[in-house]
């Protein structure tokens, strides 16, 4: 059953960990809205995209690198779907090390390749804006033209939000008539496709007892009662910039353009705010300040956290703001690697685990249960080098050719 937090709110100082955010309340069985949307750089549609221009990034009858073909053949709009063409792109890979996807003539993986190249459909040509566009356009419709979508799901109104804008785009580059739209490679058609739309947001529909996610200054206009604000830690409350070549700090101000103090000033003002309007038990508010970023960076808590305070009350702040509670970092060591559900019943799939097995579950139970219990490898696109094995069989080969 899903949870709600009726008549609260969520701010996001940091938008990057929006993500992260809206997966941890999802786990908790609880639905949020983020009312920014999501960008289209963030869709399938874009990241199709993105794929095909990397995968046509070539010289004309070139072939194309491996590391493109391998990454557009497992995207879903690729060849995602096709579990036998990644088993035989991976054995290839790690016999070969290839840098282009040129296999041999009657190997498996180059009839992978040619059946990818024709689901694409596209080459690495010079051509008009108006040919490109049409055959990205035959493209598109091949690939998503009889996908069923679903569009009360905020993924289906990505998708067909994102095709349509797609097809605006191309309109507009091939009605501009300028000269070098006359020729251009199709990696970059498709580049200059991706730069138009992918900032463009895309609206979420409201839904009845999700979670109200804003950004962290539109929650001066927000009167729910409680309120938190995640991330609240420097460099995303007040937002600062370290260094910026072409505009220096001193040249700001004399521009009149926003620099470190007035978005410090900004941010007290806006925290002022949100305190005042719930003071005197009108309402809630939760700072919440993480240890580390999206990125995995150690994280201060905001200075705004330490403002106007002095003596004991600083201390007893900054104590507060640095000490764990006893237990929390046990806690959430038992959590994780949680979620993948019982081995069905049957016969026991472990009956004796290695040391090596061993040490991989004490560093992360998750990757002991693909490696151990699942039996999955990993397979890198760009291993660098031949394993030990590959390389035994290259000398083998190398001595066999000399008889």
């Amino acid at each position: 059953m899903a949870k709600s937090w009726p008549g609260a709110t969520l701010a996001v100082a940091d938008e990057k960990a929006v993500a992260g955010i809206r997966e941890a309340l999802q786990e908790e069985g609880m639905e949020s809205h983020w009312a920014e949307g999501r960008k289209m750089g963030e869709g399938r549609v874009a990241g199709f995209l993105r794929a095909v221009s990397d995968y046509v990034s070539r010289k004309p009858g070139e072939a194309p690198s491996w590391d493109s073909a391998a990454l557009l053949m497992r995207h879903p709009d690729g060849m995602g779907g096709c579990l036998k063409a990644s088993e035989v792109l991976d054995a290839y890979a790690e016999k070969h090390v290839p840098e282009k996807m040129d296999a041999p003539e009657g190997h498996a993986a180059a009839e992978s390749a040619r059946k990818l190249a024709e689901r694409i459909g596209l080459e690495a040509t010079e051509e008009s804006a108006t040919a490109h566009a049409q055959k990205v356009s035959d493209m598109l419709v091949r690939i998503y033209g009889e996908m069923e979508v679903n569009l009360d799901l905020p993924s289906g109104r990505m998708m067909r939000d994102s095709l349509q804008k797609v097809r605006k785009v191309m309109a507009e580059l091939v009605s501009l008539k300028l000269p070098y739209l006359e020729k251009i490679r199709t990696a970059d058609f498709l580049r200059l496709v991706l730069a138009e739309m992918e900032d463009e947001q895309v609206p979420e529909a409201a839904r009845a007892g999700a979670v109200e996610m804003v950004g962290w200054l539109e929650l001066v206009e927000e009167d729910s009662p409680s309120v938190a604000v995640a991330s609240f830690h420097e460099g995303s409350v007040p937002k600062s910039v370290s260094s910026d070549e072409f505009l220096p700090g001193h040249l700001r101000e004399a521009l009149g353009v926003n620099d470190n103090l007035q978005r410090m000033a900004r941010d007290a003002y806006a925290l002022a705010v949100v305190l005042g309007t719930r003071a005197e038990k009108r309402g809630i508010v939760g700072l919440v300040v993480p240890s580390f970023n999206p990125a995995g960076d150690p994280v201060k808590p905001s200075r705004l956290l330490l403002s106007g305070l002095k003596d004991k009350e600083l201390a007893a702040r900054v104590l507060a703001l640095t000490e764990k509670p006893e237990g929390e970092l046990k806690k959430e060591n038992l959590k994780f690697g949680n979620g993948f559900g019982d081995v069905p019943a049957g016969k026991e799939m472990i009956d004796r685990v290695s040391v090596t097995a061993f040490r991989d579950y004490l560093k992360s139970p998750r990757y002991f249960y693909f490696r151990t219990v699942l039996g999955l490898v990993a397979v890198e696109d760009e291993p660098g080098e031949l394993s030990l094995a590959g390389f035994g069989s290259l000398i083998h080969r190398v001595v066999g050719a000399f008889g």
